[in-house]
């Protein structure tokens, strides 16, 4: 069977055609294969290609010169060959092994840089939201403790609890409305008397935000 070896290299990259490879050849340690799915996602190859993509990412992103981006896809082609790899593919399913011509290997480092930048910014916004939940569920827990902290308000809620259970079932909704925004209006009047429970929503908002910023 034939490898990627140097007697299978071809003298000039060709830019506008695919060139056709031995028979038996089989891909190298180097080379990229262009296919669709993870077929070859472990190919040595591909692996290699990724780390490349994931090297010039950063850089990439960071310009916005056409010329620039341009470079960055060269210096990948390049990366590769000096590799002694080859860009290849299926011409068809079952049929010959080909080297790739220029326009489609470059086209195919620029999609992969697009997708590495999509992929890049949807793990940071996935992050940030599990961070924001993670600040809201400690911030929502010390408002809990806060509250159930103060025995009158703590038995306010225990009493409406008991209320809604037993006539929930037959009150009407302006009746449960009315019973939720008395007891309501009796917890903030319980709050705003007492100092130490003001001062323990202003740490747990302020440690929220603090969180928030950061």
């Amino acid at each position: 069977m034939t490898s990627n070896t140097a007697a299978t290299k071809p003298v000039k990259y060709e830019k506008y055609e695919n060139r056709y490879l031995p028979q038996d050849f089989i891909p190298g340690e180097t080379d990229v294969v262009c296919a669709r799915g993870k077929s070859y996602w472990e190919h040595p190859g591909n692996k290699m290609y990724r780390t490349l993509i994931a090297g010039a990412t950063e850089k990439y992103s960071s310009t916005t010169n056409k010329l620039e981006k341009t470079m960055i896809v060269s210096e990948i082609v390049n990366a590769v060959h000096k590799r002694q790899g080859m860009f290849v593919k299926k011409e068809k399913k079952g049929g010959p092994w080909v080297e790739v011509d220029e326009v489609f290997a470059r086209e195919k480092i620029g999609q992969s840089l697009r997708d590495g930048l999509h992929d890049k910014y949807r793990s940071a916004t996935k992050a940030k939201k599990q961070r924001k939940e993670k600040i809201n569920e400690r911030f929502n827990g010390d408002i809990d403790r806060v509250i159930h902290g103060n025995a009158s308000v703590s038995r306010r809620i225990e009493d409406l609890t008991k209320e809604v259970r037993k006539n929930g079932a037959l009150a009407s909704d302006y009746s449960i409305v009315t019973l939720f925004s008395r007891a309501n209006s009796d917890i903030l009047e319980t709050i705003k008397k007492d100092s130490s429970m003001l001062h323990q929503f202003e740490d747990a908002t302020g440690a929220s935000k603090e969180e928030q910023s950061c």
